[in-house]
Formats: structure tokens, sequence, C-alpha cells
């Protein structure tokens, strides 16, 4: 896949001690995203979430910074295709709010490992300024998906 220069696409991966049902229910659920969705300090209110977990349906949140609500991110996306419980695309709009020469296309793939299920994020394009602090944000958000999961046990 082409990219505008100075953009790529960022992956990152992450295997939790949960059946793929209950991840997959923590990325297509109001109560699951509001758990743990955002890096450290940053949280999503549950009526920010809006998903339809379905292929067209939407899947809109909030992250807002625990210290200065004034501080927000939106996640502005549609569902472009979904095999439950393995594969989640969206297409997220919000970028263009913030220079981004195109919209970004998130890519979740669940995958059933001996003793839980690996979790693999793809985003593109992405400046490739921002692959470290997007690497940091997402084991921030695993740490806090992997308490969620072991709640739920």
């Amino acid at each position: 896949m082409s990219h505008p220069e100075g953009f790529g696409e960022f992956e990152t991966g992450h295997t939790v001690e949960a059946p793929i049902e209950k991840v997959y229910e923590a990325f297509m659920t109001t109560e699951g995203l509001a758990a743990w969705f955002g890096p450290a300090g940053w949280s999503v209110p549950a009526e920010s979430v809006a998903i339809e977990p379905r292929e067209g349906g939407a899947y809109r949140l909030t992250m807002v910074n625990d210290e200065d609500a004034e501080q927000s991110s939106p996640v502005t996306a549609v569902i472009d295709e979904l095999r439950a419980p393995e594969y989640i695309r969206a297409t997220d709009s919000a970028y263009a709010a913030l220079g981004f020469p195109q919209d970004v296309v998130m890519e979740t793939v669940l995958t059933r490992v001996e003793g839980g299920t690996s979790i693999v994020i793809r985003q593109a394009p992405l400046p490739l300024a921002v692959f470290e602090p997007a690497s940091a944000g997402w084991a921030s958000s695993f740490q806090k998906l992997d308490a969620h999961l072991s709640r739920q046990a």
C-alpha cells in the first residue's frame, strides 16, 4: 500500500490471557470500550460511545484527558469489514481535522493462541513521527485491557 510522504503503516500487538470472544466484546461493546480504550491518563465516557457491530455501522467514541476534560480526542469511524470475532476494519474520518491527507484505516486482528488471544492493530496512514507515541499509547491501553479482562474472568 502506498502512503503519502512521511506517512506509513503503524503496527503493534499484544497477547491477552482471555478467550477471543471476550476480547472481541471488549472492542465491540460500549461497556468494553469505556473500560479500557485509550492510553493511561485518558478515559472514554460510556455516553460518548456509539457502536453498531455490523459492516457500515458506527464506531465512535471520545477519549477525554483525566486531568483536563477540555482535552479530548474523537474516534469517528465506520466499520468497513467485520468477521466476528477475528477481524474488524474501520475507517476513521476524524483525522481530517488534524490535517491528515486522507482518512485512517484501523485493522484489528484477533487470533486464538494457546492460553489466550493475540491482538494485532494496524493503522494507516499515520505520520512516521507519531509511531513512537502511538506505540506507548497502545502499550498502556493494552495494560488497561488486561485489567478489564481479568475482572471479567
